[in-house]
């Protein structure tokens, strides 16, 4: 690791430490064969005992499957207070610099006697990559972003062919939590992504975000009280969009998936996204795409839905996805790189 790079600061789950968490220290990694999550909160995650209450919102998902799991979130005492979106935009991609090091590198490389990086097999790259999930909220999505960059660059450099690491990246899941990036829906990502939104997020109503972006098309879609609509906006990138989560409602940027009191909707999604989450922690299948594990989990994890309304969350969302793509290239310019819709193949 470079010795000039600040060092990122991460606790992880420790039932036997002080509130149940503890530091780590600078040369932590994913564990071989062990179920993880990563935790990239927002930038205004800045001590240990805030980074505890994210692990304990990812915990609660997990129930009984977190006791299978390292749990880990990062926080960022370092950064200074009041910047501005671009600032923030930079700060993530600072971080996700170092957090690679991490949590990806050592998945998907060796180092050789000559300290020279090796790729692996692609069989066992994807046993380790199939371990990791990663769950960021708000500016944490742009670190996801910037790991998506990153692997687009050295999976080529360390020999991976396409298919390769189409197969080797699928497996990590990244299931955002109100993404408000602009990017979203953008281009092509590698690793599987869930992207939980709520139409509810004031931070995403007082962007603008230009036309042919999901994010600016969805301020205008209209959804029932009890709809939730899973969304292909790309090959391996799925949206589960709902118009309000919470009975209280308001501002649901920050809270809404993780409050008690839901809207039909509300609870739907979380029901689907718990199962999708225990699935994780406890299967070693390999991921075909989002709607195939959300089945996979309404099959093994006894989801608290029907598997006609999953069903119709999957297929209904299929048909705002064709009318996305019909939006997007009709807006198209020449700074947008239009992807192509892939039809899901689960329909009604």
């Amino acid at each position: 690791m470079n010795e000039n790079k600040k060092m990122i600061h991460a606790i992880i789950r420790d039932k036997d430490a002080p509130f149940h968490c503890r530091r780590l220290e600078q040369n932590f990694t994913v564990k071989k064969g062990k179920k993880t999550f990563v935790i990239y909160p927002g930038l205004a995650c800045r001590n240990e005992e805030q980074a505890n209450g994210m692990i304990k919102i990812v915990e609660k998902e997990l129930g009984d499957t977190a006791d299978k799991c390292d749990l880990i979130c990062l926080y960022y005492p370092d950064l200074k207070k009041d910047m501005t979106h671009q600032e923030k935009r930079l700060s993530a991609k600072e971080t996700a610099a170092e957090a690679f090091d991490h949590f990806l590198l050592p998945l998907i490389s060796q180092t050789d006697k000559d300290g020279n990086k090796k790729r692996l097999s692609a069989n066992a790259a994807a046993a380790m990559t199939a371990n990791l999930n990663f769950y960021p909220h708000c500016y944490g999505s742009y670190i996801i972003e910037a790991h998506e960059e990153q692997l687009a660059k050295l999976m080529p450099e360390l020999s991976y062919l396409p298919a390769e690491t189409d197969y080797i990246l699928k497996q990590v899941v990244c299931i955002h939590h109100n993404n408000i990036s602009e990017k979203l829906g953008e281009y092509q990502p590698q690793m599987s992504h869930i992207e939980r939104l709520t139409k509810s997020d004031k931070k995403r109503e007082n962007r603008q975000y230009k036309p042919g972006s999901f994010q600016d098309f969805i301020k205008n879609e209209q959804l029932g009280d009890d709809e939730v609509l899973c969304v292909s906006l790309a090959q391996n990138e799925y949206a589960m969009l709902v118009n309000q989560l919470t009975l209280e409602g308001g501002d649901e940027h920050n809270g809404g998936q993780w409050e008690n009191l839901k809207t039909p909707a509300g609870q739907k999604e979380e029901d689907i996204i718990r199962g999708v989450m225990r699935e994780r922690a406890t299967s070693n299948r390999c991921i075909k795409d989002i709607p195939d594990l959300m089945y996979q989990a309404h099959q093994n994890q006894k989801m608290n839905i029907s598997y006609e309304d999953l069903n119709e969350v999957i297929a209904y969302g299929e048909e705002m996805s064709e009318d996305y793509h019909e939006y997007r290239e009709k807006h198209q310019t020449p700074d947008m790189m239009l992807i192509k819709h892939i039809k899901s193949p689960y329909t009604l």
